[in-house]
């Protein structure tokens, strides 16, 4: 027999990164898409948000119309971000991380006081 064989979903979860200008939608669409998700497969388990810039807040409003639990972790921090990745995994159904540019630059600016 050859290499191929039946495809069959072997993953549980999406990667998903937004990217555009302010203003543009990329929050709203994360949300939308958390709460697809959450619907899509019954998950009681509550959405996790990583909000660096307070700009999810907004949204909140938009998860209880849709019957679906958001909490948020407020920090820049990425071992803060490491630990919330963790409690996601374990106790959420989907992370949103927004905006994932402040954790890179802290994460650039201990890089080059190091060296």
């Amino acid at each position: 027999m050859g290499l191929f064989k039946k495809a069959i979903n072997e993953q549980g979860f999406l990667k998903s990164g937004l990217f555009g200008f302010p203003g543009s939608g990329k929050s709203f669409t994360a949300a939308l898409l958390a709460i697809g998700l959450v619907k899509k497969f019954q998950d009681k388990k509550p959405v996790f948000a990583v909000d660096t810039e307070k700009g999810l807040d907004y949204l909140v409003g938009k998860f209880e119309k849709e019957g679906v639990e958001l909490q948020l972790a407020r920090t820049r921090s990425f071992s803060d971000l490491l630990d919330c990745v963790d409690e996601a995994e374990k106790n959420g159904s989907v992370l949103i991380v927004d905006s994932i540019t402040h954790i890179w630059e802290e994460i650039q600016e201990a890089y080059k006081a190091k060296k």
